[in-house]
């Protein structure tokens, strides 16, 4: 299951400024993903989405757990997940072939738990 929600502007609902996306994977896991486009980085709008999307993820669905898979010189995302409260789970390298060559991957989880404390 893939469910996909447009990022706005509560002012402008008709213009996409990005999306966020929750993705099952295991049973209880589901990954997240999203982008912005250029003009709206750094303005708050994903870590608006990402709560969302987590009171979603975890009141609604009732997922058990979500990851996030980041890119080492992503730093953006990296500071995006941490103030979600993800936590830190390790690298997995060597683990994507991509149109830059061979990248690490950065494991970030999320428990309902983890939220409560």
């Amino acid at each position: 299951n893939i469910e996909c929600f447009a990022i706005t502007e509560q002012t402008d609902t008709a213009r996409a400024l990005g999306w966020i996306i929750l993705m099952d994977r295991k049973s209880g896991q589901a990954e997240i993903g999203y982008i912005l486009c250029p003009e709206a980085q750094g303005k708050g709008y994903a870590l608006e989405a990402g709560k969302a999307l987590i009171r979603h993820a975890f009141g609604v669905r009732k997922i058990r757990r979500l990851y996030a898979d980041i890119d080492p010189d992503n730093a953006g995302s990296i500071a995006l997940v941490e103030r979600l409260g993800f936590q830190y789970e390790g690298r997995l390298r060597g683990a994507w072939k991509t149109h830059i060559g061979v990248r690490d991957s950065l494991m970030y989880g999320l428990l309902a738990q983890d939220l409560a404390s």
